[in-house]
């Protein structure tokens, strides 16, 4: 369980290191809509490619380790800390035009909040 006070210690410990970071799933949705509409597993983060080496020293200096699952790839990964918080790790690069590129997949970046 991942509660609203663990996402938002999350999102803190990225912008804490200057790591621009997109929200995405069901905490994407609930930060849209202003307040938490169900429970959470998880907190999906989208961050640039160039960031990928910070945030995942960032996530093993604070206590996470990567836990291999099914889907894991070099630009999807999962992180557990001890308290069961578990961040599902998206890592994004951009196309020419500013799009996000993630697993061979174009979306246009107005399709990203800020």
């Amino acid at each position: 369980m991942l509660r609203e006070s663990d996402a938002v210690e999350i999102i803190l410990l990225f912008r804490s290191k200057g790591i621009q970071i997109y929200l995405d799933g069901g905490w994407g949705v609930d930060a849209l809509v202003g307040f938490e509409s169900r429970c959470h597993n998880d907190i999906d983060i989208f961050i640039e490619k160039q960031d990928k080496e910070c945030s995942i020293k960032l996530l093993k200096d604070t206590g996470y380790s990567e836990t291999v699952m099914e889907y894991t790839t070099p630009e999807h990964t999962v992180w557990r800390d001890g308290n069961a918080r578990i961040i599902d790790l998206h890592i994004f690069s951009r196309n020419s035009e500013g799009d996000f590129v993630f697993e061979s997949e174009t979306f246009p970046k107005e399709v990203f909040y800020r």
